[in-house]
């Protein structure tokens, strides 16, 4: 905070002169209109983000805090999921490589998801069978 004392300097530039040696960034003393603007913008941006961010009913540290513990409590867990995500993406793949233009990501999440909590080997016999009946290329071959 640099003091401003009117008694210990006579002219504006006594003020300056300490600033500098103070290492201390001298304000330009003037902003453009539109610089203006865009600082309140932001201003006003920053505020509404944090008012939006303290009316969230979980705390950031809590739910970090939660995570940890099942983590620690559970840590087979991420393994699991993240196994299960790359398999699910490894048969998304596969399924778009022999459909083509006929493969729709609303069916295949439909085959997915219809077949409840499957064993990965199980699911991907299920895939295989979707995508032999969606058929190669939009045949629609019937079952």
């Amino acid at each position: 905070m640099v003091n401003k004392d009117p008694g210990k300097y006579t002219n504006p530039a006594g003020f300056y002169i300490h600033l500098v040696e103070e290492n201390t960034p001298i304000p330009i003393g003037f902003e453009t209109n539109s610089q203006r603007k865009a600082r309140e913008e932001t201003e006003r941006r920053r505020d509404a983000e944090r008012r939006a961010q303290q009316e969230l009913e979980y705390d950031y540290e809590d739910y970090r805090n939660a995570e940890i513990d099942r983590y620690i409590a559970m840590p087979g867990q991420a393994l699991a999921y993240l196994t299960g995500k790359r398999e699910i993406l490894r048969l998304r793949a596969q399924a778009i490589g022999q459909l083509g233009h006929a493969f729709s990501l609303p069916d295949f999440h439909a085959a997915v998801l219809d077949q409840g909590s499957l064993p990965m080997p199980v699911l991907e016999r299920a895939i295989t069978d979707w995508v032999s009946q969606a058929g190669p290329a939009g045949t629609n071959q019937a079952p």
